[in-house]
């Protein structure tokens, strides 16, 4: 456990070097920002823009995985041919779980902004309040 704890500190200092942390950010606030922008100024069914403000969610979502994923393998890489990642600790999932467990909590933290983000502005811009 302080093996993870320790892995788990290494690769939150590898990542303050990085974009990653801002994607997580900047991704979800310019997709709130847009859609807010783009719902204020149509007639749709306050259902329908919400539905489609999901979809689009779910859509985007996967492919964001896939550039952040890269982009932490490529971070391996760079940082000494996966050396890191191969042969520092005496059990390599460790290694694995920390870098997975990392990504889970950023992936949570992010999707967590869009949608609770959307449900804020969407509120202030339909003047009425959502169950």
């Amino acid at each position: 456990m302080l093996e993870l704890k320790r892995l788990l500190k290494a690769d939150m200092i590898k990542l303050k070097s990085t974009h990653i942390i801002w994607f997580h950010l900047y991704i979800p606030l310019i997709g709130l920002i847009g859609f807010l922008t783009y719902y204020s100024n149509t007639s749709w069914a306050s259902f329908s823009k919400i539905s489609g403000y999901l979809q689009v969610l779910s859509m985007v979502f996967p492919i964001l995985i896939g550039i952040i994923t890269s982009m932490v393998v490529d971070q391996e890489y760079e940082s000494g041919n996966f050396q890191h990642l191969l042969s520092s600790t005496e059990r390599k999932e460790l290694s694995f779980i920390s870098k997975l467990i990392l990504s889970l909590l950023l992936g949570t933290l992010s999707t967590i902004l869009a949608v609770v983000g959307f449900y804020i502005g969407f509120n202030f811009i339909e003047g009425n309040t959502l169950p």
